[in-house]
């Protein structure tokens, strides 16, 4: 579910990437969501059983750190509820999850049929990021529920987190933070690095994050290099990136090579 561009979640993007919502009507499109589900996949959303979604507010779990933008917008348009909007004991973070007709959940959710058995009323789980390994789809959907996840909601924190570990690696800034902290000051060139500016970056694979790593790297005067022969030359070009081969050539080539 993706619109403008505000982060709707705070956190590490490890664990809490950003998240958005279609609208802010996007919760009463929960009930309409599973009934056009139905129409595709007819097997998994039997009319004989059917949605429970309440005609108004729904209620909504979640176990994601919220931001206070989507705390404000999901709180005008449902019941909240989950570990991180209300405390519970660590014993049972599902405790209240029985209530739920929707779930916004993180990587650490338990998206299994024993979670499922307990939360009849459920029917989306949303998660906030690109993998839903935690969340067996079988069991879902063998219990009526959507699975949905945010695919773009790491990429900007993810290419940036990238472009940081280059500049620490190359500068060698955990060396010289460690030597700074003891008092010792050198300048040789183990310690000072070298500068990315007009090396060159080699970019194994060239999905949304490489591009947008790409985008970044070329503000800072590096050449880009990319292998992917899952992408179309034209994408490479529109992206001022100079398309390799091989990964041999690739690697022959790069200064910094990024996964």
């Amino acid at each position: 579910l993706t619109t403008d561009s505000r982060p709707l979640f705070r956190g590490t993007p490890h664990a809490t990437p950003r998240f958005r919502l279609a609208t802010t009507t996007a919760l009463h499109a929960f009930g309409p969501l599973v009934q056009s589900a139905r129409k595709t996949h007819p097997a998994a959303f039997p009319r004989s059983a059917p949605c429970p979604m309440p005609a108004a507010r729904p209620t909504v779990w979640t176990d994601v750190v919220l931001h206070p933008d989507a705390l404000a917008l999901l709180q005008a348009q449902s019941r909240l509820i989950g570990p991180s909007v209300v405390p519970v004991p660590a014993v049972d973070r599902l405790a209240t999850l029985p209530e739920a007709d929707a779930a916004i959940v993180t990587s650490l959710f338990p998206g299994n049929a024993a979670t499922f058995a307990r939360a009849p009323r459920l029917r989306v789980v949303a998660r906030t990021g690109i993998g839903y390994d935690n969340v067996n789809i079988a069991d879902a959907t063998a219990a009526g529920i959507c699975v949905l996840n945010t695919p773009d909601a790491p990429t900007e924190s993810t290419a940036e987190f990238s472009i940081g570990l280059m500049f620490a690696v190359a500068r060698r800034i955990a060396t010289a933070d460690i030597h700074a902290k003891r008092g010792i000051w050198k300048n040789d060139a183990a310690t000072m690095g070298f500068d990315l500016a007009g090396k060159t970056l080699g970019l194994v694979g060239f999905g949304r994050i490489a591009r947008r790593v790409a985008e970044i790297a070329r503000t800072i005067r590096m050449r880009v290099l990319a292998c992917d022969p899952f992408v179309a030359p034209e994408i490479f070009q529109q992206a001022g990136v100079t398309s390799c081969a091989t990964l041999p050539d690739l690697l022959r080539e790069s200064r910094v090579l990024s996964i």
